[in-house]
């Protein structure tokens, strides 16, 4: 189901076309040459070339998002946009420390980046190396709220330390004072009084040690990462990494110097307890990896977190058939089967760095949500689905940017039911023509009809299968039960 979407001369604001297109070709093939709606599109404004990306190697099995760019198609059209007086000023502070103007300068040249070859890109590849023993642990405390708070130091590295607010102890009431002293006779010399010592500053009680399945989850939690990958093909491999280096001018803390010593030669590796960025350099490219780790718990040189990086950086590609079909200056492809695994890894992170803000009587609550959550989102997957994500695709130059927005079928008989559910019905009346629309416009939108639903044999197929999984054959409703009762209507803005 492609949406096009086109932007022309940006000093003549935009127009955009919104078409309802389910193609028969399934993923990746080319634009229905017959269809009315795409081929009004075309007549208006015709499309631009995009070129096949390919199997980039940039593309890491089980991640969220892949993207693919070409740096010197973005750069053009980036440094083509007319700035703000504040954004532009912000571009140039950031020129000072880049060593170079973004505004105006060749940024692939100065990157040492091949500006006609696309950088391929992975977004959100979870790593949960330790996530039984976290989940487990995390049970057991919900399960008997009453344990410490599960976030006292564990070691001596900043990392291991909860977040700010921590509880404080309340000082005890300072003494009261002593009563005035009864007159003393006059003496020609005073007698010599004896020092009085000072007594010790009062020191608050030392924090509850944290138990065993605390300090367990409380490390397992801070493995679990969040995996990016950026490969940028290039001509001068070295440029990008020196940037890098020149642009950190403090040396890195030790923690991230045993982490950095323990994963394998690089050419740029720095972070700290919640980051970490890693650059190495190919024959003629630079790869990034970058790892986020969400819980904030751990220390860095945690053998558990070096097996995430390292299994990370070992990472294979990805098998996925659409990615070798992503077509464009600009593609992005976001998989749904990588929500439950992503789903899981944020919401046990966010648990654990924030159990300590529950009372003990919410602490078992949250505890079961977080620990449900994937099999939450597993359930609502077991129905029968008809797309197994999304694509965008966009062609720029300077003056133009043609998108389009596409669910990708999951195989090619919910292609088909697609086709039959979504396909536009006649209209019965006149409807404006896309001329008569967009002419002068700063925006124009049309929509087609909708079928309602007992009209329609594909709604009730897709209904079916919507309910057609283990648990909704549980307690199924009928298919026609919902009805919408009124479809979207021809609109249009104009400018004033």
């Amino acid at each position: 189901m492609p949406h096009a979407f086109a932007r022309p001369r940006l000093g003549l604001g935009l127009a955009a076309v919104l078409a309802l297109a389910c193609g028969r070709g399934g993923a990746g093939a080319p634009d229905d040459p017959t269809d009315p709606a795409l081929r009004a599109i075309h007549a208006r404004m015709p499309p631009l070339e995009r070129a096949t990306v390919g199997q980039g190697p940039g593309y890491v099995a089980g991640g969220f998002v892949y993207m693919a760019l070409k740096p010197g198609a973005i750069q053009k059209y980036l440094q083509s946009l007319p700035l703000d007086p504040d954004t532009a000023r912000e571009v140039s502070r950031a020129g000072v420390d880049l060593g170079f103007d973004p505004r105006v300068d060749d940024v692939a040249a100065r990157l040492g980046l091949d500006p006609d070859a696309h950088v391929t890109v992975t977004i959100a590849r979870p790593i949960a190396v330790t996530m039984p023993g976290v989940r487990e642990a995390l049970q057991r405390i919900g399960s008997a709220p009453d344990l410490p708070n599960p976030f006292p130091a564990a070691a001596t590295t900043p990392a291991d330390v909860a977040p700010w607010p921590s509880p404080r102890p309340v000082r005890p009431p300072p003494a009261p004072p002593a009563p005035p002293s009864p007159p003393q006779p006059y003496l020609d010399s005073a007698p010599v009084q004896p020092v009085t010592p000072i007594p010790e500053p009062w020191k608050p009680p030392p924090p509850d040690a944290p138990s065993p399945d605390q300090e367990a989850m409380a490390r397992g939690a801070g493995s679990l990462a969040f995996h990016n990958r950026v490969h940028l093909p290039a001509k001068d491999p070295s440029a990008l990494p020196a940037l890098l280096t020149r642009m950190v001018h403090k040396e890195r803390p030790p923690e991230i110097a045993t982490l950095c010593g323990q994963i394998g030669p690089s050419e740029f590796c720095f972070g700290d307890a919640g980051a970490l960025l890693v650059a190495r350099k190919e024959a003629a490219a630079v790869v990034l990896d970058l790892f986020f780790f969400p819980a904030g718990t751990g220390a860095a040189w945690d053998p558990d977190r070096v097996t995430t990086v390292t299994n990370g950086l070992a990472a294979g590609p990805a098998k996925l058939p659409v990615l070798a079909t992503l077509r464009g200056d600009f593609a992005a492809y976001a998989d749904a089967a990588a929500l439950p695994a992503v789903s899981e890894v944020y919401e046990i992170a966010d648990t654990v760095r924030d159990l300590r803000w529950y009372e003990p009587g919410q602490r078992a609550e949250k505890v079961s949500r977080a620990l449900g959550q994937r099999a939450a989102l597993e359930q609502l997957r077991e129905t029968r689905r008809l797309f197994s994500g999304v694509r965008l695709e966009a062609a720029v130059d300077p003056e133009t940017v043609q998108m389009t927005m596409s669910w990708e079928p999951a195989d090619p008989a919910a292609a088909d039911l697609a086709e039959k559910t979504f396909s536009r019905a006649a209209a019965g009346v006149g409807v404006p023509s896309l001329a008569g629309l967009c002419d002068g416009a700063l925006a124009c939108w049309r929509s087609s009809a909708c079928r309602r639903w007992p009209a329609s044999a594909s709604w009730r197929s897709a209904s079916t299968a919507a309910t057609s999984g283990p648990s909704a054959r549980r307690s199924r409703t009928p298919a026609t039960s919902a009805r919408p009762s009124s479809c979207s209507r021809p609109g249009r803005a104009r400018s004033a």
